[in-house]
């Protein structure tokens, strides 16, 4: 069976995180198929039963659901949509959608491994920054990417731009300064700044780069500030998600 990642919602708290959100009228609409496994908890499977309609359940075998959903990790419970019904859907258009400066913004640049950006977004969302925004050629929002926020990329605004550079700039000019994450230390003095320094998380944008490439150097050009963690131990730098997730705590919370 040939399905779109993006047609589907699996892994146990996406899912969950899914129906608590929506109403037997809203699951009516969007769902077309719940697929679970024959020995899901009770509890769980009630969860499922309040929501969607029996004759759109349908259940399998562990052996049998691993057969039809080779390719995900679907934890016994998926979810196929309607097409064009998908919830947590990128958006196009990021500078006819934010304006002004209302919040934290995570631009991620070309951040490739799924498990990074889900914990990126899950992040993002807990401590409350306005939206992700995707850049360059990098994971694809669909389930995989729900599974690894388990859910949070439901409730998120998610961005897909194609070119970072033209993103910066289009932000500067509506107010946001931007914040580049980077590893270590350079002889620019200029280059690092203290967090006390920056102006009000609302009015930042942060930027994490590539897993390896890090952050392209003619983006690096037109950033306003330089961030870095501190590190006292042997290894050189933090993975994306990680640094990310201290990164904004500490801007937001300062």
């Amino acid at each position: 069976m040939n399905l779109r990642d993006r047609s589907l919602l699996y892994g146990r708290r996406a899912v969950l995180e899914y129906l608590r959100e929506t109403s037997h009228q809203q699951a009516g609409q969007a769902i077309q198929a719940c697929y679970i496994q024959d020995n899901l908890p009770v509890d769980l499977l009630r969860q499922v039963q309040a929501i969607v309609s029996p004759e759109r359940i349908h259940s399998y075998r562990r052996r049998e659901l691993d057969e039809k959903f080779a390719s995900i990790r679907h934890q016994g419970l998926i979810i196929e949509f309607q097409p064009g019904a998908e919830p947590g859907r990128v958006r196009q258009g990021l500078r006819n959608s934010i304006t002004r400066p209302d919040g934290l913004l995570l631009l991620l640049d070309r951040i490739q491994d799924v498990h990074n950006a889900g914990a990126i977004v899950r992040s993002a969302e807990v401590l409350g920054a306005r939206a992700v925004v995707f850049t360059g050629i990098g994971v694809d929002a669909g389930g995989a990417l729900h599974r690894s926020s388990s859910g949070a990329s439901l409730h998120m605004e998610l961005y897909q731009e194609s070119n970072l550079h033209n993103v910066v700039r289009a932000l500067k000019k509506i107010g946001y300064w931007i914040c580049a994450s980077t590893s270590s230390e350079t002889d620019d003095a200029r280059a690092h700044t203290n967090l006390a320094e920056l102006p009000d998380a609302r009015e930042l944008a942060l930027i994490i780069g590539n897993e390896s490439a890090g952050i392209k150097p003619i983006v690096l050009k037109e950033c306003d500030y330089r961030i870095h963690i501190p590190t006292r131990g042997r290894v050189a730098s933090l993975n994306a998600s990680v640094a990310a997730a201290l990164l904004m705590d500490r801007l937001i919370n300062r």
